[in-house]
């Protein structure tokens, strides 16, 4: 895919996670032009993908260091990559199915042919998505829909896997980040409200192309998605976990594990594929000590040893992954 970039941004307590998504995508086609944007990674994590290739460093002057307010200068960090018809982004908390090249490939034709500028998928109306979460500091967003006039009945978009095919998008997009208060969303916010500004979007189906949150409810059809997004604002559809690496004193990730089993099984494959092919890389990073026994899983969790491994073998831990 010469006429497209991928682009995942990531700080130091979503490392994993990021790693993960790597994984998933390294045997797509996708994968020739995927890059990690520096949000914030320590020295180690940067040079482990830097060793691969694909770490963009975070350009000079760029304002709140929150991955949110990080997110929306998007055009900043891309400026000096290769020019492509196709820029997406995609959260670092995702991961992809092996065909997601080939059914991206047939998206972006038809982006193309219909002239498209940008595509998403809805996550609800915009008046649904003020009422849920007017618990939160999005008072900015509000004004600013109340100022803009704009219609409450108008689609809400997820911000977490978007294909671009304008680059003034992009450049709206930050100026307007740079110009609004930050709050809850922030990202997820402006990027709406540049949207509502008159952009030809295209709407993705979310169960194929953004497969999060209250999708899990349902029973697995069979169908896997292109885009597996872990994230829920409802706690019951996955846990938080607190990793390290063997031998790390004071490094602590974040891994999000799902609760529905098909999709835990798939994190685990992802994970376990990680472990076995990219000990090396780690190693050399300084991520990993260099005497690192064969075969050990070197992603810990800190949990007694008699608790059920969180990858639901049903196992004690210290005799699944732990052993």
């Amino acid at each position: 895919m010469k006429d497209t970039i991928l682009v995942t941004g990531v700080d130091s307590k979503f490392f994993l996670m990021a790693c993960l998504l790597y994984q998933s995508i390294k045997p797509t086609s996708a994968a020739e032009n995927f890059f990690v944007l520096d949000f914030g990674l320590k020295e180690e994590e940067k040079s482990f993908f830097r060793s691969k290739g694909i770490l963009v460093d975070a350009p000079g002057a760029i304002g709140d260091p929150h991955p949110w307010a990080l997110k929306a200068m998007l055009h900043d960090y891309v400026a000096n990559l290769q020019p492509s018809s196709n820029i997406i982004w995609i959260d670092s908390d995702i991961l992809v199915n092996g065909n997601f090249g080939t059914a991206l490939r047939g998206l972006l034709d038809e982006m193309a042919n219909g002239q498209v500028a940008v595509a998403a998928s809805p996550e609800m109306k915009t008046g649904d998505f003020v009422s849920r979460f007017s618990n939160l500091n999005i008072w900015p967003f509000i004004r600013a829909l109340t100022e803009r006039k704009l219609p409450l009945d108008a689609d809400y978009y997820n911000s977490g896997f978007v294909i671009f095919r304008s680059v003034a998008f992009l450049k709206a997009w930050r100026d307007l980040a740079k110009a609004t208060p930050f709050h809850a969303l922030f990202d997820q916010n402006i990027f709406n409200l540049v949207v509502q500004g008159g952009v030809r979007i295209l709407s993705l189906p979310r169960r194929v192309w953004n497969f999060h949150a209250s999708d899990f409810d349902e029973e697995f059809s069979g169908e896997e998605p292109m885009v597996l997004h872990v994230t829920s604002h409802r706690p019951e559809h996955y846990k938080v976990h607190a990793c390290g690496f063997t031998g790390a004193q004071n490094d602590c990730y974040e891994l999000r594990l799902l609760n529905a089993r098909h999709f835990l099984d798939y994190q685990f494959q992802v994970l376990e594929k990680f472990v076995s092919s990219e000990k090396a890389a780690l190693c050399a990073s300084g991520l990993l000590p260099p005497d690192l026994p064969e075969g050990k899983f070197f992603v810990e969790w800190n949990i007694p040893g008699d608790q059920s491994c969180p990858c639901q073998s049903g196992k004690p831990y210290a005799d699944c992954h732990a052993a």
